[in-house]
């Protein structure tokens, strides 16, 4: 047993002076960091910054221009076909009112359909024609007097196209030539452009007299001038 004890007692000196003398472990070197790299800063080693506030260039009381705001109320009244009631219209209105101003123009309309036989070369020949006529009972009839059409034939007007076909096909069954004119009418329309600088009830009741069929009143943009 003493012989063990001492055995083991020398085991632990030989182990701790190899402990003691043995080299020690190489460490695991970390290569350096590359010069290139920033250094990283931490937020207490940052210097407060001062933001300047920036200048300002124009200045902040200055005078916007004022717009310009449209006070005339502008109006198209029409269209007319009576000068008449455009003349009344401009009487009683027309002095308490802005740049009142009357439009014309003038327009064409189908009127009617007419019917005859071209002219022949002089009034006895258009006679032989007529006597024609009235042998074969055609009696609405007459002999052109005057004008590009003379001793021409007139055989009626019709306000209807159908009728006109009609009158057409009786007489050419009769064995003669008859040609269809459409005849157009000119006629004039009237506007009325007047402005107001603020609402009136009275010109507009003025105006509610004269708004008889097709016409209308319309609002219109204001000329820029």
């Amino acid at each position: 047993m003493r012989i063990f004890f001492l055995l083991l007692l020398m085991l632990n000196l030989l182990f701790a002076a190899w402990q003691y003398y043995s080299p020690e472990k190489a460490v695991k070197r970390v290569s350096p960091l590359s010069d290139r790299l920033e250094r990283l800063v931490l937020l207490r080693e940052v210097e407060p910054v001062v933001v300047m506030e920036q200048e300002v260039t124009e200045q902040v009381n200055e005078e916007v221009p004022e717009q310009k705001v449209q006070s005339k109320l502008c109006y198209t009244l029409g269209p007319y076909t009576d000068k008449d009631v455009v003349t009344q219209i401009e009487s009683q209105i027309g002095n308490e009112v802005v740049d009142f101003i009357v439009r014309e123009r003038e327009e064409q309309e189908l009127h009617r359909y007419w019917i005859y036989l071209p002219g022949h070369n002089d009034r006895a020949s258009a006679r032989e024609v007529s006597k024609a006529l009235a042998k074969k009972n055609i009696k609405d009839y007459y002999i052109i007097q005057k004008g590009d059409k003379k001793n021409s034939i007139s055989l009626g007007h019709f306000k209807e196209k159908p009728n006109a076909d009609t009158r057409v096909k009786e007489v050419s069954r009769l064995g003669f030539k008859p040609e269809i004119e459409v005849i157009y009418r000119s006629y004039k329309l009237y506007w009325l452009d007047y402005s107001l600088e603020d609402d009136s009830a009275e010109i507009e009741s003025k105006i509610q007299e004269y708004l008889i069929d097709g016409v209308t009143l319309l609002d219109r943009q204001c000329s820029s001038d």
